[in-house]
């Protein structure tokens, strides 16, 4: 089962909305949402993300086509579709599509370094290691949101809300999220659920400190060419309610 993406090189990531609240309609356990680019969340970025750290010379790119897909890095973006986590199962065909020396090679190469970089991308290559006949280099395996409608929250970077928390007794912003059919978004009270653990996730707070509230859609990008509706969300986080959650809460 998808449950995630990230972009490379932009450390851009999606989220499986079935990941972040429970109870969500038409949510199933299919490979990918059933609701489409409409089952996952926009795209959000944080600087610390462990997809965005390098302790080596080697980029993702590098590491992804000359030791997953065994081609030529071309430089181009690459959107990668995983189960977070590492959270899968795999029948013995499908090991056996990749010849033993390529697990060997791979082996090597993460075994030179304690905790290397590589390990933490291999969260998101896993598919493309058991499917060489349809690398994501050249498909996609579910349909996503438009990269180009990266959710925006407090200054741009998700990381940055918590000082701005700590530094205020409330703290507000706004987003944008385009989706194909805002009245039946907007009137989904599992919708705002998963948003409101979304952010409280990201800033690593208690549900109850953040509250979520649509205020309409968003006139700059009511009429997209793609036919999608942007909806303007509002949030506030109150410093009186702010918690850190308990580790490995």
């Amino acid at each position: 089962v998808i449950t995630a993406a990230s972009q490379f090189p932009s450390g851009f990531q999606a989220t499986r909305l079935g990941m972040v609240t429970r109870g969500l309609p038409h949510e199933g356990k299919d490979i990918c949402p059933r609701l489409g680019e409409d089952g996952w969340t926009d795209w959000w970025f944080t600087p610390n993300h462990v997809h965005m750290g390098n302790k080596r010379a080697i980029s993702m790119l590098d590491f992804y086509h000359t030791y997953i897909a065994l081609d030529t890095n071309d430089g181009k973006p690459l959107t990668l579709q995983y189960a977070q986590g590492s959270r899968f199962a795999v029948s013995r065909d499908r090991i056996h599509a990749r010849p033993w020396a390529y697990y060997t090679r791979l082996l090597m190469t993460l075994s030179r370094f304690a905790r290397p970089q590589e390990g933490y991308w291999m969260e998101t290559v896993w598919y493309d290691v058991f499917h060489p006949e349809y690398l994501q280099s050249n498909h996609s395996i579910c349909p996503l949101p438009d990269v180009n409608s990266t959710l925006v929250v407090g200054r741009d970077v998700l990381a940055s809300i918590q000082q701005d928390v700590l530094n205020s007794e409330v703290f507000r912003g706004s987003a944008v999220l385009t989706v194909n059919h805002a009245d039946i978004f907007m009137s989904d009270p599992h919708v705002l659920l998963g948003l409101q653990k979304v952010l409280a996730t990201k800033v690593n707070v208690i549900d109850f400190a953040v509250a979520v509230k649509f205020s309409g859609i968003d006139a700059r990008l009511a009429k997209r060419p793609d036919g999608r509706t942007a909806v303007k969300v509002e949030y506030f986080i109150e410093n009186n309610k702010y918690r850190y959650r308990p580790e490995g809460a």
